[in-house]
């Protein structure tokens, strides 16, 4: 009996009106739990999220609150993207469009390059024509002649490889 009269002096009563007992004792009994727990649990509720019930308002003001939310998330995002991410693909696009300007020249060099080995190859070969007509003047023979025109070949072989390198290590 003693430990009922000690267990029963650790708790506090709480006044509360008798309409709002009723309602809470009904609302514990389809919860399944005391009275106690009920009070117990509400209060601490409050605590933890730091609540006044006070001001805890009918629940129509909950998607009221829920909306005024979401618009703040809204709005934040919507900074967000004007504020960063519209600028970041602005940015991307540019680069893209950069892209697309060094592809076009590098065709270019590409065409020019092709030019210049034409005009190269146009330049031998009126080379070796003025030497053939040189040499035939001249009165030597057709085995010196293929020997020239074999070492110029070689030579301009050589120096197209050269020139080739040098464009290729943008020296040229």
């Amino acid at each position: 009996m003693k430990q009922n009269a000690s267990a029963k002096s650790a708790f506090t009563t709480i006044a509360v009106s008798p309409s709002v007992q009723q309602k809470a004792k009904a609302h514990a009994e389809t919860l399944s739990v005391s009275l106690r727990e009920f009070s117990e649990g509400a209060l601490l509720y409050f605590v933890k999220y730091k609540l006044n019930p006070a001001e805890v308002n009918a629940v129509e003001d909950v998607p009221k609150e829920v909306h005024k939310l979401r618009n703040q998330v809204f709005s934040f995002l919507k900074k967000q993207e004007f504020e960063h991410l519209l600028p970041l693909l602005r940015q991307a696009y540019g680069l893209q469009g950069q892209g697309e300007q060094v592809r076009q020249q590098i065709e270019s060099l590409h065409r020019q390059l092709e030019e210049v080995y034409l005009l190269l190859f146009k330049i031998k070969t009126i080379q070796d024509i003025s030497l053939t007509t040189l040499y035939r003047l001249s009165g030597q023979d057709e085995e010196t002649l293929a020997g020239v025109m074999k070492h110029n070949k070689q030579r301009f072989l050589q120096e197209m490889k050269q020139f080739t390198e040098r464009l290729r290590a943008g020296k040229a």
